[in-house]
């Protein structure tokens, strides 16, 4: 009995697992942004700035308008 809850238990911490991993690898970064992104903005900013960028840009909630015309610069660091 007790080699079946162990089995149960180790069952679901994979099952968890998998589920987080792949959930992970799908994630839009962009997700919690409030502004609305034209798919062209989208993909600029996600293939223009980095992780660290991205993340800033969210949680300080910056405007797209502020930052856009400045993608193209390579020396541009949000």
């Amino acid at each position: 009995m007790l080699k079946k809850h162990v089995l149960l238990i180790f069952v679901i911490l994979v099952i968890t697992g998998i589920c987080y991993v792949f959930m992970n690898r799908n994630y839009d970064p962009l997700s919690r942004y409030s502004y609305y992104l034209s798919e062209d903005t989208r993909y600029q900013i996600l293939n223009r700035l980095d992780e660290r960028e991205v993340k800033y840009i969210v949680d300080y909630a910056i405007a797209p308008n502020e930052f856009t015309d400045y993608l193209e610069i390579s020396s541009f660091n949000a």
